[in-house]
């Protein structure tokens, strides 16, 4: 496996998805979906780690939620479910947004995976407990994937709105307190 990072931010592509990575801003994802709203209204999204758990939509009581093969989907999300996204108490979530959401088995969470960057995520193929993030990618065909933990980092189709989460996450850095 290779080292962990050291840069405090990194792009790049995977199978046709751009991505970028921050390791400084303090972000989570309830605040990237209220900074980049317009991006995540209209989608529906499933909830691939909460907390490297799985978050149970049933027992939390998110109305309009349903559950599908153990992973929670949500309802077509609107500008008040945007400005109030869920987010467990520690981090450590993951989440596949959609226009249509698909069939699917499992829907594997890259966030767990603490220091490894995107820029070295086929690493995983050649774990044994590993998955491959091109393929899933590929597969289930997401407009976004949005997660946190040790970094908060983005996967979209469209350059334009990972350009509009460089700039938040730049804006957070240099506006932040120490």
């Amino acid at each position: 496996m290779t080292r962990e990072r050291t840069a405090d931010a990194a792009r790049g592509t995977i199978d046709g998805y751009h991505w970028a990575e921050d390791w400084a801003a303090g972000l989570g994802v309830s605040d990237v979906v209220r900074e980049l709203q317009a991006r995540f209204v209209g989608l529906r999204a499933v909830c691939s780690s909460w907390y490297s758990a799985m978050l149970d939509a049933t027992s939390s009581g998110l109305s309009g939620w349903e559950m599908r093969s153990g992973q929670a989907v949500s309802p077509v999300i609107g500008a008040d479910l945007a400005k109030e996204w869920p987010a467990s108490s520690c981090g450590w979530d993951e989440w596949y947004f959609f226009e249509n959401v698909p069939v699917f088995d499992r829907i594997h969470a890259f966030c767990n995976w603490g220091g490894l960057s995107l820029a070295n995520a086929a690493e995983l193929e050649e774990l044994d407990a590993g998955f491959s993030l091109g393929g899933q990618l590929e597969r289930y065909r997401p407009q976004l994937v949005l997660g946190d933990g040790r970094r908060v980092f983005l996967l979209g189709r469209d350059k334009t709105t990972v350009s509009e989460f460089v700039d938040v996450c730049g804006r957070r850095r240099t506006t932040r307190c120490s």
